[in-house]
């Protein structure tokens, strides 16, 4: 094991900020829920082709007088693709979608694209990324970022696909959705609500239950940290005790600044006391952002940004407890300052430029605010972090960046809704659709991981597993379970469609760790005004045609980014 010291200072690949913004914002951390793996472009065999196009989607799908259309970004790489074979497609989540999720050979869907002849496409949801429906996001335009319009974009985008490429009137092509965390639920609403669409689909970490207090999201941070040290749990609670001890004081608050570095004193006056629950939640989130992810093979994840890691920094008793938690804080962002002005957050996240620092993370706000909650308190006992980040902190930050009008009242209402529309976790009425949850991660609490009474409804609790960690590639050390679920999730996939029978590919590809390899056709783009796409396939040569692309996506808030068969068609969606 490293040592500690080194642990403290090693940059988190991703973020050399000056101040350290807020890792994780309502859940979610500033790359997104699903990280975009970064891996070596040596030998990559797609990277001289261009996969990026844009699609005219409808603004508004419940509006019938509103003619009013956007330019939506998705991917496409039907390399793999032998006809009658399935077809991959991703579901954007509230992140920029990117290259690598159509291009990396060892990512789970690129496996099994390339065991059954599939091409693959990939949606970005509206709001996010280059997908831009509006010219910015004021309130008046978010009203149109939801995940039921987001699902009759998915709709929309499936029934232009299958005129484009006669997939579904040649070939009677299925669809099955595939997903992770936000995606995830969508993948398994896309399942529920357009059957007539969507053969299957896997929801990996799929939240879909709403709920305004979801404090059970800290309960599973805790218990991950105690099983895998007690004593690490318990370094924790005296840490958080010693930090709300010093608020007491203005010597103890004036230490606190120090040993944290925080951006501006620490006091419990400031912005209505919301500075110091908003140092306490970014204190919090370091250990959230690392539990959540902890060990997915991606990134910093699968080494350095561990439960192991975090519990080695807490358990050195050379140091304070205090200075064990800005350790760890040290190890998540690596900044010269904590930044805990709860007015500044809030100014940022009111700037509505599509190209503000913070422009992802006000979408996704929204939706938390107008469907889901999710909002993840310290308001139950017995916790280890004590009684410090309350509900109403969440509920007042909704109001302060979007409105008066959105409050309690409102927020208990839309997930009232939300829940009804989609029929929660208890009353979900999609078949076929498979549901995978870590036992490491928070976000299970609000899936479904017990036995349904619909049987093709099949829920796979992986034990020692965080979020979305059946997405990501296959490696000797993954847990028993992990292997098992990513078994389950192609066998299942082999249920739902025809493969055709290839020349190599089914044979070749596996689910287990892996070395990626490929002689892949050519591909050939050109560009066209929109509307006039074509497509021919082969086996030997593909030509597409297109809008303008934009960039590839790199994923998550510029602040961040800048820092540093039957033929059957898969439709995979993401939201980690």
């Amino acid at each position: 094991m490293p040592k500690p010291c080194r642990l403290i200072f090693s940059l988190l690949g991703l973020i050399a900020l000056a101040n350290a913004s807020k890792f994780m914002i309502m859940g979610r951390p500033r790359h997104g829920f699903v990280p975009t793996p970064i891996f070596s472009t040596e030998g990559d065999t797609f990277a001289a082709a261009n996969y990026q196009y844009q699609f005219r989607q409808i603004l508004d799908h419940f509006d019938d007088m509103n003619n009013q259309t956007w330019l939506q970004q998705y991917w496409y790489n039907p390399s793999y693709y032998q006809p009658g074979g399935p077809i991959f497609l991703m579901l954007g989540g509230e992140s920029p979608a990117g290259l690598k999720w159509v291009t990396e050979e060892s990512l789970t869907f690129m496996v099994l694209a390339k065991k059954y002849n599939a091409a693959v496409f990939q949606l970005e949801h509206r709001f996010y990324g280059k997908s831009r429906p509006t010219p910015d996001q004021s309130v008046a335009n978010l009203k149109w970022l939801s995940s039921r319009q987001a699902l009759e974009d998915a709709a929309t985008f499936i029934r232009a696909m299958n005129d484009m490429y006669s997939y579904q009137w040649v070939n009677s092509s299925k669809w099955v959705t595939f997903g992770g965390s936000y995606s995830g639920a969508l993948s398994a609403w896309m399942r529920e609500r357009h059957p007539e669409l969507v053969a299957g689909a896997i929801a990996s970490s799929g939240p879909v239950f709403a709920k305004m207090d979801f404090s059970e999201y800290l309960d599973v941070v805790q218990t991950s940290l105690a099983n895998n040290s007690q004593d690490c749990a318990t370094n924790v609670q005296i840490g958080f005790q010693q930090l709300l001890n010093l608020t007491q004081t203005p010597n103890g608050l004036q230490n606190l600044s120090a040993i944290f570095n925080t951006c501006q004193p620490v006091d419990t006056t400031s912005n209505g006391g919301n500075d110091l629950i908003n140092f306490f939640e970014n204190v919090i989130g370091n250990f959230m952002g690392v539990v959540q992810y902890s060990q997915d093979n991606v990134n910093e994840y699968a080494n350095r940004l561990t439960i192991p890691n975090v519990c080695q920094l807490m358990n050195n008793g050379s140091r304070s407890y205090l200075t064990r938690l800005n350790d760890v804080n040290l190890l998540v962002n690596g900044a010269l300052c904590m930044d805990n002005s709860y007015k500044e957050f809030v100014a940022l996240m009111k700037d509505t430029s599509f190209d503000a620092q913070l422009a992802d993370s006000r979408s996704w706000t929204w939706q938390t605010c107008t469907e889901f909650g999710y909002f993840q308190s310290t308001d139950w006992s017995n916790n280890i972090f004590g009684q410090i980040v309350p509900l109403s902190f969440y509920v007042n930050m909704c109001t302060d960046i979007f409105g008066s009008q959105y409050n309690s009242t409102s927020i208990a209402s839309a997930i009232d809704s939300t829940n009804a529309f989609y029929g929660g976790r208890d009353n979900f009425t999609g078949a076929n659709v498979v549901l995978p949850n870590g036992s490491i991660d928070p976000w299970h609490r609000l899936g479904i991981f017990e036995t349904q009474p619909n049987p093709t409804a099949i829920p796979v609790y992986i034990h020692g597993t965080a979020h979305c960690a059946d997405m990501y590639p296959a490696r000797s050390s993954d847990v028993p379970e992990l292997t098992a679920a990513r078994v389950t999730i192609d066998n299942t996939i082999a249920s739902w469609i025809i493969p055709v029978p290839s020349s190599g590919n089914s044979s070749s590809s596996t689910l287990g760790p892996q070395t990626a390899s490929s002689s892949n056709s050519a591909q050939t783009t050109t560009t066209t005004a929109l509307g006039s796409q074509t497509s021919s396939s082969s086996t030997s040569a593909q030509t597409m045609t297109t809008t303008a692309p934009g960039n590839n996506g790199s994923g998550g808030d510029s602040i961040f980014a800048n820092s540093i068969v039957v033929a059957t068609l898969t439709v995979i969606a993401f939201l980690c």
